[in-house]
């Protein structure tokens, strides 16, 4: 499950708020909305779409355990 937050003292920038179990821990990653894409974690999508698809991919690569230093899924 994950949900869209904005971040009203950064114009632009929002959180994408996940949870990816009943008993997993909560998580959010920044990230910025710049004229003609999205920016999250160093990689720019150029629509909503394809922002969602980046961050399930990201996820099941199981990069998220290995950038967070393992098992942990980075919080914000």
């Amino acid at each position: 499950m994950y949900a869209f937050c904005s971040m009203p003292r950064y114009p632009g920038h929002f959180w994408l708020c996940f949870q990816l179990g009943n008993e997993k821990p909560k998580g959010a990653w920044p990230f910025k909305v710049q004229p003609g894409n999205f920016e999250m974690r160093g990689s720019k999508y150029g629509d909503m779409m394809t922002l969602k698809n980046g961050f399930k991919m990201f996820i099941q690569s199981g990069a998220a355990a290995r950038a967070a230093g393992g098992g942990t899924i980075p919080r914000r």
